[in-house]
């Protein structure tokens, strides 16, 4: 069984599909970037990526721990949202 995101309708075209197209058009690799993960999953993971190194060249003061700092908010953000997720009633 392949690890990461699945698609809910394999018959129909992705909707990363078009991203990553346009990505590869750009000089994006094509491929799973890890081995295990199915290609939606490494699709994924190469949008953030190459976004971020979109971001860095657009602004090149951009340092690794500006990256972390987001990451780090973005958690913080989750944990309050999530706080009782594993408590409730689901139906």
């Amino acid at each position: 069984m392949e690890r990461g995101l699945s698609e809910r309708y394999p018959d129909k075209v992705s909707p990363v599909k078009r991203h990553v197209d346009h990505m590869e058009d750009l000089g994006a690799k094509p491929g799973i970037c890890t081995e295990g993960l199915n290609h939606l999953t490494s699709d994924v993971i190469k949008m953030f990526a190459y976004a971020a190194r979109q971001y860095c060249e657009k602004y090149p003061d951009t340092k690794f721990e500006d990256f972390v700092a987001i990451r780090y908010q973005g958690l913080r953000v989750l944990e309050t949202i999530l706080q009782y997720s594993d408590l409730r009633k689901v139906g």
